[in-house]
């Protein structure tokens, strides 16, 4: 099990024809709970795969649309609850780790929709065992 706190920002620019530009903007504090199963290989060398859920909190999301025209907060009823899956490989040599791993997690806003939120993560960790 694994307690995490996650910082995420998008910005993107987007044109519509014929002559509307936008930007949009998004940041979100994520507290996470990882449940991950590993089964770990012998060895001096420890290869190990672990896979599982996450379960998460959102909190400080803010985001803006803004246009030469106007700005406005377009998704205002982002909720708070987040779920996802996470596969990962990596080695243990000691008391230390490195890993890599994939998260996908989804989080939903009222009348928007679902966002997404896929990627890549390396950890490097250290064991008190």
């Amino acid at each position: 099990m694994e307690a995490l706190v996650k910082k995420h920002s998008y910005t993107g620019a987007y044109d519509v024809p014929p002559d509307l530009h936008y930007t949009v903007g998004m940041a979100q504090t994520h507290y996470r709970l990882n449940v991950l199963f590993a089964y770990t290989f012998e060895g001096k060398i420890k290869p190990y795969i672990k896979a599982g859920g996450i379960l998460g909190y959102v909190t400080n999301p803010t985001n803006i649309v803004s246009t030469a025209r106007y700005s406005t907060e377009p998704f205002r009823e982002l909720r708070n609850f987040e779920v996802g899956l996470a596969g990962g490989l990596g080695v243990l040599i000691g008391h230390f780790s490195v890993e890599a791993r994939y998260e996908s997690s989804q989080t939903s806003c009222s009348g928007k929709g679902i966002f997404s939120s896929n990627g890549l993560a390396a950890y490097v960790g250290y064991r008190f065992n």
